[in-house]
């Protein structure tokens, strides 16, 4: 298996055992998080702590939370995309909610270097073959 794909398949094992600190240890010390316009809680984040932040904005809104990834795609050497189900349970509200979205991931040296959220494969895929041609 390729080293990225890998790499996010343990990020996604560590994450559902321990949440998203448990990921700090295959994430770069300068991680890029990014969401997508046109989801919420949209913008840039840097660093771990920026990392934990972005995670802390998604995660309070639900009671229980959880991701299942339908695919791996590589794109060059060092970006894979992840298509996946999410499913939550609002606080407070109960109410559970089911979406897909798709995540996409840059692997440099064995870690994690950029998180990227957006709402569909296509967007992740083209944003990814811009950002491929730079390494």
């Amino acid at each position: 298996m390729p080293e990225n794909v890998d790499l996010v398949r343990r990020g996604f094992e560590l994450f559902a055992g321990g949440g998203p600190a448990a990921l700090l240890p295959l994430t770069d010390p300068e991680i890029e998080c990014y969401t997508d316009s046109r989801l919420p809680n949209a913008g840039t984040y840097h660093g771990h702590d920026g990392y934990l932040s972005w995670t802390q904005q998604w995660l309070e809104a639900w009671e229980d939370f959880q991701m299942e990834p339908l695919e791996f795609v590589e794109v060059g050497e060092e970006i894979v995309v992840v298509p996946l189900h999410q499913r939550g349970k609002g606080k407070g509200s109960g109410i559970e909610v089911e979406m897909d979205l798709t995540y996409l991931f840059e692997g440099r040296d064995g870690r994690v270097t950029r998180i990227h959220l957006y709402e569909t494969k296509e967007r992740a895929l083209e944003v990814a073959r811009e950002l491929a041609p730079e390494r």
